[in-house]
Order: structure tokens, then C-alpha cells, then sequence
């Protein structure tokens, strides 16, 4: 229910993740978020590909390999975590 601006996304808008290929279809009539705790990964992806993509804050698209490592997901997912986070981290 809150609401914040790009100025609140302190990690970096090239760092933080807006919209993900989710593993649940969504009907398109109806778009639905993905729900995200801090601590419960969702379920991203589709699971008989290799890497899905999503949408960065700063309008930038990429792919992000299934193999991601969960602190690297977590980091890309959280807007004020203080984390630092590369694209090889994630891009392979």
C-alpha cells in the first residue's frame, strides 16, 4: 500500500527488478503482481528454460539464468537493500 518514487530506489534503478516472467500464468485481461515477503523467492521463470526475463527500473530489459544465485535474486528484488550487485552475477 505504499507508495515511492524512483528517488527511493536507493540500490539503483539498473539494479532493481519492476516486472519478471513469472512461472504462474497471469491472464492478460487481469494483470496480478507477484508476491514477495523479503524472504520467500517467487517462482520465476518458465522451469524447462534456462534463463527468463525481466524489466529493470531503469527500462532496461534482460535475461537472468534460472541457476541465479538466491542472494543475487534477492538483492535484484529489493529497492533500498544496500546491496551491490553486477551483471555477471546474474547474465550467465
Amino acid at each position: 500500500g505504499e507508495k515511492h518514487g524512483f528517488s527511493s530506489i536507493t540500490d539503483g534503478t539498473s539494479n532493481t527488478i519492476m516486472t519478471v516472467e513469472a512461472r504462474d500464468a497471469v491472464n492478460w485481461m487481469k494483470p496480478d503482481d507477484v508476491t514477495y515477503d523479503g524472504k520467500t523467492l517467487p517462482k520465476l521463470g518458465d522451469a524447462n528454460r534456462s534463463k527468463y526475463v525481466v524489466g529493470f527500473a531503469d527500462g532496461s530489459v534482460r535475461t537472468i539464468a534460472q541457476s541465479v544465485k538466491t542472494e543475487v535474486l534477492n538483492a535484484l528484488l529489493t529497492p533500498r537493500g544496500g546491496e551491490v550487485v553486477g551483471s555477471s552475477d546474474f547474465d550467465k
